[in-house]
């Protein structure tokens, strides 16, 4: 078996461009580092201590803080999960109540089990597309009405801000509304690091809006290393920060990376100095890039006004389709066909990464594959529908597109024209067949019909006794319902207990009415389906046997088995 080293080497040369994490995307013009091994110490006289910062690494620290607006910052090499598991140990006392957003990742999750917390959750509204909406103020308050009723002690709340697809809740509202009952606000703002530096969608600025932890994954999307976090602890916040620290000592190794250290002191200092520049024309490459993408006759790239949001960060590219269940296709043919390795896909969206270290000619390579996946997906469309009477808009390719290059200078490049330059050393040919893609897109389609067949011979007949055939799943609000559904579920004992009772193995097809043993969720992006204690629903097995007849990685099942408390 190739070793883990040469296979990063040999991916390297590759040429794939990086429309996913970690924000660096290899971009070596931006972020240059020397050999890792020249500069990987252990805690050596005059390179300071991250537990105990002193030196060199609190400058980091400091200058993070200034740079976000927040009172305190710590760094976590640990990633985000570190952050999380932190703030909330650091607000809850053991086996008391949480409310928790339940699209939250599993690393709050864990949190919840670790401290034996009661979880109350908050819905978010899912789409037509899988998608979960905002936070909203009025079911924030009934959940914390309920749990006041009752007399619960409440610890924090926590919420995701922005979400992995970008959508962003009213914290400001949210956060005002909580600490009138001193209830902490600890926002995962994983994919948020950049919002809100140098104006950049500075109003959803969470650390500026109320929240009393954010906790920030600077290697998502700005130049940093995988693994880099910023846990921050704001002003007015209502949370001590030295129990924050006490915690990240806990939850991180005794023997930091100076590497990933470094790497954090390396992106504050590259946006301290051309962060002002380099997010100018991070915004004018996004923005022309939506702009061109309106055109699209099929295929649709998601934006502020497609989704139930407070606001949105149009850093995360959304792309869907109007054919049902097409996100697997559109990210196997922008990775197979185009060599563009996208973040995520999910049933029926793919999401498409960027940040400032993307240029303006990555932005034109995703632009150029979606323009012609579209025209496949046009044909293929208007031959099923035997319409024939196009609407007179068609592809153009004499268009141009404006930028900012590296020194501020506007440029322009023919739209559909992709040029060789080292910052992507292109060399794929853009003019292979669409006649293959066509061949491509219905074998797909053919393998999709098979696939709802499977599903539909379940034994108990789940499909078609809740009408959740493949031609329902058109009506967009049959999709809807069943992904709300699938997230209302049932606990009968909360995770701790669960997760400690005597557990079996089971068909995922017989385990409705059973509670659920073990976390099963879609990894990315890392949200549980169900946890441990909830009871499996119809919903739920639904969504799980869909994602499964994909291909997707459903952790938590195993050859169709998962595990429920006896």
């Amino acid at each position: 078996m190739e070793s883990l080293y040469n296979k990063l080497e040999n991916y390297s040369k590759e040429n794939i461009y990086p429309m996913h994490m970690p924000g660096h995307k290899r971009n070596t013009k931006i972020m240059n580092m020397a050999d890792p091994y020249s500069i990987d110490i252990t805690e050596i006289d005059g390179f300071d201590n991250m537990h105990a910062p002193e030196g060199v690494i609190k400058d980091i620290m400091d200058r993070a803080a200034n740079l976000w607006g927040s009172r305190q910052c710590f760094i976590s090499v640990n990633g985000t999960t570190a952050g999380i598991l932190s703030a909330i140990s650091a607000c809850c006392k053991r086996r008391k109540s949480i409310i928790v957003a339940r699209n939250c990742h599993k690393s709050v999750y864990n949190a919840v089990y670790l401290n034996e917390l009661n979880p109350a959750y908050v819905y978010p509204r899912i789409d037509k597309h899988g998608i979960a909406g905002e936070i909203k103020l009025e079911d924030v308050q009934k959940v914390v009405e309920s749990l006041i009723v009752k007399g619960e002690i409440i610890g924090a709340m926590v919420i995701t801000s922005p979400t992995y697809e970008g959508v962003i809740s009213d914290i400001r509202s949210i956060s005002d509304y909580l600490h009138k009952y001193n209830i902490p606000l600890i926002v995962d703002g994983a994919h948020g690091a950049h919002i809100g530096l140098f104006g950049f969608y500075d109003t959803y600025n969470t650390i500026l809006q109320g929240a009393d932890i954010v906790v920030h994954s600077i290697h998502k999307t700005l130049p940093a290393l995988t693994q880099t976090s910023l846990v921050h602890v704001t002003f007015g916040s209502i949370v001590d920060g030295k129990k924050v620290q006490k915690y990240m000592a806990m939850y991180q190794s005794s023997s930091p990376s100076y590497v990933l250290m470094s790497g954090i002191d390396k992106c504050i200092s590259t946006l301290e100095k051309y962060g002002k520049e380099l997010f100018r024309n991070y915004y004018s490459n996004l923005a022309s890039f939506y702009e061109r993408c309106k055109k699209l006759k099929v295929i649709e790239v998601l934006d502020s006004t497609s989704v139930d949001a407070y606001g949105y960060d149009m850093g995360k590219i959304v792309i869907t389709s109007g054919r049902f269940g097409m996100g697997n296709y559109i990210y196997t043919m922008l990775l197979n066909h185009y060599k563009i390795q996208a973040e995520l896909k999910s049933y029926d969206y793919v999401i498409a990464m960027t940040s400032i270290c993307d240029t303006p000619l990555g932005f034109e390579r995703l632009y150029k594959a979606l323009f012609e996946i579209d025209r496949v997906l046009e044909k293929q469309h208007f031959e099923e529908e035997e319409a024939g009477n196009n609407s007179g808009r068609s592809h153009s390719s004499d268009e141009k597109i404006s930028y900012y290059d590296e020194t501020g200078i506007e440029r322009t490049i023919d739209k559909l024209e992709v040029k060789t330059e080292s910052d992507i050393q292109d060399d794929y040919d853009y003019e292979q067949s669409i006649a293959e893609a066509e061949r491509e897109i219905q074998e797909y389609i053919k393998q999709q019909e098979e696939k709802n067949k499977m599903i539909e011979s379940v034994s108990y007949n789940l499909i078609d006794e809740n009408n959740y055939s493949l031609e329902v799943f058109h009506n967009d609000a049959s999709y809807s319902s069943v992904f709300n559904n699938a997230s209302r579920l049932e606990r009968r004992y909360n995770i701790f207990k669960a997760d400690n009772m005597e557990k079996i193995d089971i068909m995922l097809e017989d385990a409705i009415g059973h509670v659920c043993g073990d976390y099963i969720y879609i990894f990315p992006p890392g949200v549980p389906l169900i946890v441990p204690g909830e009871v499996f629903s119809k919903d739920v097995v639904t969504v799980a046997r869909l994602y499964l007849a994909e291909g997707f990685n459903v952790s938590g099942v195993n050859k169709g088995i998962v595990k429920i408390v006896e």
